[in-house]
């Protein structure tokens, strides 16, 4: 899966998100991919025998003015299954036409509330009504297309939402395709978690990391990183701009990476050194099994 992180930009500031103390610093600036860049990838992501892209990472990928228009791309060059992770807040009517247009896989939305009270607790800056009405307003007008884009829902099982996990899963899922019920990530210890987390993260029987063999980042300044969960440029491998995708995951440095991990030698690698995060990444599931989970109904 090659994840394009298009903006650092976003417009809430929620609290399992490092986002928010991030844009307070010094040499923060807000960075959008270049569109040119981003179809020189897609050209070459079009010969892969395994197409999937996802839009996600350290902002609200909708605020890219570009973004309908580099899914028209992608879908246009045939990649396979093109996924849109958005907080919903931007998802209004000519904006969901636009993308259904664009004939995009899968549009997932992160609600992670069921309650007007909580989800303005954990998604500060949120309209609750609103980014509820843009959802089952895309409910409606995907049903009356008769579109194939699915639709999923997550929820990151967190304080204050544990007592209405099921109460969102039970309204949603006659509703959508799939509802996601996601573990809280630290993002590299920069997010608070519970104690049961941290001590999983600590066991010593350790095993290697999937996303070392499953994923690839390009964010929004072109740089490649191993780990999803890098908001400070720790997994950086090197910058897109003058190679190849091949040529990257081939190279020395992820191989160096991997065998770090076969060897159980993490020392080598500050930023996965100090991760707490592995034990929630198994390999026998992920983000991936999901959307083959999702696109295959």
């Amino acid at each position: 899966m090659i994840i394009f992180d298009v903006t650092n930009v976003c417009n809430l500031a929620c609290v399992h998100c490092p986002q928010p103390q991030i844009k307070k610093e010094e040499d923060y600036r807000a960075t959008y991919l270049e569109v040119g860049l981003f179809r020189r990838l897609i050209d070459e992501i079009a010969t892969f025998p395994v197409q999937l892209i996802r839009f996600t990472g350290d902002g609200e990928p909708l605020l890219h003015k570009e973004l309908v228009s580099m899914i028209s791309y992608a879908k246009e060059k045939n990649i396979k299954t093109v996924n849109l992770t958005t907080n919903g807040t931007l998802l209004h009517k000519p904006v969901i036409e636009s993308l259904l247009n664009a004939k995009i896989d899968v549009i997932d939305i992160s609600l992670d509330a069921f309650f007007k009270h909580s989800y303005e607790q954990v998604r500060l800056g949120g309209d609750y009504n609103r980014v509820w009405s843009n959802v089952h307003q895309l409910i409606y007008e995907r049903n009356r297309r008769h579109a194939k884009t699915k639709i999923m829902l997550s929820c990151i099982n967190q304080d204050p939402v544990r007592e209405e996990v099921a109460l969102f899963e039970k309204y949603w899922k006659p509703q959508v395709d799939f509802v996601l019920i996601r573990n809280l990530h630290t993002a590299n210890s920069l997010v608070k978690t519970d104690e049961g987390h941290e001590e999983l993260g600590q066991v010593q029987d350790r095993y290697p990391c999937p996303h070392l063999w499953k994923r690839m980042t390009i964010d929004f300044a072109g740089n490649v990183k191993f780990c999803a969960h890098d908001w400070y440029a720790g997994s950086i491998v090197t910058h897109i701009h003058d190679k190849t995708i091949q040529e990257i995951w081939q190279g020395d440095k992820y191989k160096f990476f991997r065998s770090c991990h076969l060897k159980n030698t993490y020392e080598q690698i500050p930023i996965c050194n100090k991760c707490m995060d592995w034990a929630s990444v198994p390999w026998d599931h992920g983000f991936e099994k999901v959307i083959e989970k999702v696109t295959s109904g």
